[in-house]
């Protein structure tokens, strides 16, 4: 195809010039040179010298409509589009790329990109990208910041965060974070979680927390109370040795408000037992006290009973009292004097008395 180039003086024979042409120097003003003019689509290819010893060069592919591309002498190429017109077609104004084989983009400095959702978009996308395959992201520099409203990351199969430190902050520590999972699992050497505020567990199922090391302790301290109220049984087992101490103090408003005992057990029905392996020890420092509604019994199958005191001691009963020894003696020694008294009479009924 022949190259059709514009006209290099004014054609004479259209008419008889009256008036001299008007002359303009350009010393001072830019430098146009056409190279080629299209007389269908009116494009045009020129050179453009701008003024002065450093003044930018510039080739100028200037298309169709408003699409022109400009190569200058600082080494840069502008690309533009005319606008998007809907009476021209939806992809009117648009810069389309299309590759058989790979491509490189490759940047010395930084790449500013500023997209714009179209007014018919769907869901008001700006960028939509689709990637037949993997796709990697690596950033040898500090760090890769993507800032939005909201943000979803969708993984069909499955999703890896992998870091020397994950972070994940909600408004500074004052936004919500939900997780939604049919099985939440985490592995770790340390865990430690600080609340300040309130923590709440709601279980369906049931809690299980085993403790594999032998040297490990699970501990509960806390500054407050603790109050534990179960519909179902309640058991405790150790192994090794169980303490319970109870110091009365009271330093804030008080979960128990009944403080006459500072530890008490109470059953709505059924009995207390205290079964042990060993011996039952009782040491209070101050009084001990054993009462019953009904009846009250000491026993000791294998071996004595002692009652001891380092005051006087009361045996009272509002009916009779039986002192029984089935198979050795009865021995009343006291320092002083025995009185023994009764409205009635006194019956001693032995195969011998001795008085002394």
């Amino acid at each position: 195809m022949s190259q059709i180039t514009g006209a290099d003086k004014n054609a004479e024979t259209i008419f008889k010039q009256t008036t001299d042409d008007e002359t303009q120097s350009l010393k001072d003003n830019p430098k146009f040179s056409v190279i080629y003019k299209g007389h269908m689509t009116r494009s045009t290819i020129l050179e453009t010298k701008y003024p002065g010893d450093s003044g930018v060069q510039k080739l100028t592919v200037d298309g169709p409509g408003d699409n022109f591309i400009i190569m200058d002498s600082r080494s840069r190429i502008n690309i533009r589009t005319g606008p998007r017109n809907p009476a021209l077609g939806a992809g009117s104004g648009a810069l389309n790329i299309n590759a058989g084989g790979g491509g490189i983009w490759k940047f010395e400095e930084r790449l500013n990109m500023e997209l714009n959702m179209g007014g018919d978009n769907e869901d008001k996308q700006a960028l939509n990208m689709h990637v037949n395959g993997n796709m990697v992201v690596d950033a040898s520099g500090d760090g890769v910041v993507v800032r939005g409203n909201d943000i979803t990351i969708i993984a069909g199969n499955m999703l890896t965060l992998k870091g020397m430190q994950v972070n994940i902050d909600a408004n500074n520590g004052a936004g919500a974070i939900n997780m939604f999972g049919g099985i939440v699992q985490t592995v770790t050497d340390t865990k430690n979680d600080f609340v300040t505020g309130q923590a709440k567990l709601r279980n369906f199922g049931e809690i299980t927390d085993v403790q594999y090391d032998p040297r490990g302790t699970s501990n509960i301290i806390s500054m407050g109370h603790i109050n534990r109220k179960v519909l179902g049984d309640y058991e405790l087992w150790s192994a090794g040795v169980m303490s319970y101490k109870a110091a009365g103090m009271l330093k804030m408003i008080p979960l128990v408000f009944n403080r006459l005992d500072t530890f008490k057990i109470t059953t709505g029905v059924g009995n207390v037992a205290i079964d042990p392996t060993g011996s039952f020890l009782v040491n209070a420092k101050l009084g001990a006290e054993v009462k019953a509604v009904t009846d009250a019994s000491i026993e000791a199958t294998a071996g004595p009973v002692t009652v001891k005191g380092t005051q006087s001691a009361t045996i009272e009963a509002g009916e009779g009292i039986d002192l029984k020894a089935l198979a050795n003696d009865i021995l009343i020694d006291a320092k002083s004097k025995v009185t023994i008294k009764a409205l009635t009479e006194v019956a001693i009924d032995s195969a011998a008395i001795y008085l002394n």
